[in-house]
C-alpha cells in the first residue's frame, strides 16, 4: 500500500519520544500532491475504538480512521462501528487523503473491513503499566518516566508504538512528567542513569511469559523498587481480569 497524501495540515509540534523508534506521524505523510488519489487502502491492528473514529496502528504508523461514513463488514455480514473492538485487524479502503498530525488522521473512508481478531495486550499492558505507577507514592514528585518495553515479545513493531503513544497521553495527562521510552541499559548509556541510580524519574517494566503471564515493576535505585511477579490474566465478557501475583519491595 501506498498513501499519496491531498492535504497537510501541522496541528501541534511534535516532540521526539527518547530512544523511541515509533515515528511521529505517517510515512505516507512526506509528499503532498494537489489531487484526490483512488484505491487506496492499508491493513492495520485497532487500538482504540472512541466511537467516531479508530486508532489503528500500521506498518505506516498510527492513524485516526473515520467510520462516519464507512460502510463496515465482517466475512460478509454488515457491522455497525460500535462492533469494531481493539484487537481486530481490518483493511481500510480510503480515497487517499491523509492529515498530517500524529496520530495521522483519515477522515474519507469508504469501507473498513474486518479480517482477523485475537486478543487485546496492548489494553493488558497498558492496564498494568498505570497499575504500577498508582502504586509509587509521591507520584507528581517525578520528572521523568521512562517505558521499557524491552521484555515484551508478543506484540509487533507497530503495536509497541501504540502502546506506548497510549501511555504517554495517559501520564502526561495525571502528571507533569517527561515520559520516555529505555531500558536500564540504554537509560545507563545515555547517562540518564548514575551510579545505580535515576535521580530524576522512575523506570516502569513489564516482562512477558508464556500465555497471559507476566511481571511488572518500577525502579528508582538499586535498593528503591517494587513491583508484582506471576500476574496472570484473563479475558471475560470483553474486559481483562487481571490477578496481580506476588508483590515484592526492596
Amino acid at each position: 500500500m501506498k498513501r499519496k497524501i491531498i492535504a497537510s495540515i501541522l496541528l501541534f509540534a511534535v516532540v521526539l519520544t527518547a530512544f523511541s523508534g515509533c515515528t511521529k506521524g505517517s510515512a505516507a505523510n512526506e509528499n503532498p500532491s494537489s489531487a484526490p488519489q483512488s484505491g487506496n487502502s492499508f491493513s492495520g491492528y485497532i487500538v482504540e475504538n472512541t466511537g467516531k473514529d479508530l486508532l489503528v496502528a500500521s506498518k505506516d504508523g498510527l492513524d485516526f480512521v473515520s467510520t462516519e461514513s464507512a460502510k463496515i463488514q465482517r466475512d460478509g455480514k454488515e457491522l455497525s462501528a460500535l462492533d469494531l473492538k481493539p484487537g481486530m485487524t481490518v483493511k481500510i479502503d480510503f480515497d487517499g487523503t491523509v492529515l498530517e498530525t500524529y496520530p495521522g488522521q483519515i477522515p474519507n473512508v469508504g469501507s473498513i473491513t474486518v479480517t482477523a481478531e485475537e486478543e487485546d495486550k496492548i489494553s493488558l499492558f497498558k492496564e498494568a503499566f498505570i497499575h504500577i505507577f498508582e502504586t509509587r507514592e509521591n507520584l507528581g514528585e517525578e520528572k521523568t518516566i521512562a517505558l521499557d518495553f524491552s521484555k515484551i515479545t508478543s506484540l509487533s513493531d507497530e503495536q509497541i508504538c501504540a502502546l506506548e503513544y497510549v501511555l504517554e497521553n495517559y501520564f502526561s495527562s495525571k502528571t507533569k512528567a517527561n515520559v520516555i521510552r529505555g531500558s536500564y541499559e540504554e537509560l545507563e548509556k545515555n547517562g540518564v542513569i548514575k551510579d545505580n541510580f535515576f535521580p530524576d524519574g522512575i523506570i516502569l517494566s513489564l516482562s512477558e511469559e508464556k500465555g497471559n503471564k507476566f511481571s511488572v515493576s518500577w525502579w528508582k535505585g538499586g535498593t528503591c523498587a517494587s513491583g508484582f511477579s506471576d500476574c496472570t490474566a484473563k479475558m471475560k465478557n470483553g474486559e481483562w481480569v487481571i490477578n496481580y501475583g506476588d508483590a515484592w519491595i526492596s
